[in-house]
């Protein structure tokens, strides 16, 4: 077997990259969202999230936007921050934004790249499609999302009471 790198006429000019496809995979599966999630199932669905580029200081989102899905730091680091406050600095492998998908409401925080970064969009929309093709998975999912949202309100209302 030849070892020399395959002619680029012979390759798929629309495949995504497989070693970033399993870089995100593994990304996710860290998570506790895909917690109890086998990597196939997730591999299936992260070849269809959305990768977007952005340059440092740019916004990602401002407070009151509409929110579209879950957003994963796939490399760099992003702040999120209310009224100039920073609540939170997220790098590879965080996430943010996952109320989006399970409500309309607009985002509560401004995100903001710190640095070029590159962040992966799992979209409300992915989540629906998911549901209906694979409801039992997608159920441990939203449980896994159920966890992450109340461990998020309980450490809101520490901090409130932390400030009284």
């Amino acid at each position: 077997m030849n070892d020399e790198p395959l002619s680029p006429y012979w390759s798929s000019f629309f495949r995504k990259n497989n070693t970033y496809i399993d870089q995100i995979v593994r990304l996710w599966s860290d998570t506790i969202l895909f917690q109890g999630i086998n990597k196939r199932e997730i591999k299936k669905l992260c070849k269809n999230m959305h990768l977007r580029k952005f340059s440092a200081n740019e916004r990602i989102f401002s407070q009151g936007d509409t929110g579209v899905g879950v957003i994963l730091v796939y490399k760099g680091e992003v702040e999120i921050r209310n009224q100039g406050h920073v609540l939170a600095k997220l790098v590879s492998g965080d996430f943010f934004g996952e109320v989006a998908l399970i409500t309309d409401d607009t985002r509560t925080a401004d995100a903001i790249s710190i640095n070029n970064s590159e962040l992966c969009y799992f979209l409300k929309q992915d989540l629906e499609e998911w549901m209906q093709h694979s409801p039992v998975i997608a159920a441990r999912f939203l449980l896994n999302l159920s966890k992450v949202l109340a461990t998020r309100l309980r450490q809101a209302n520490q901090q409130l009471a932390n400030h009284k």
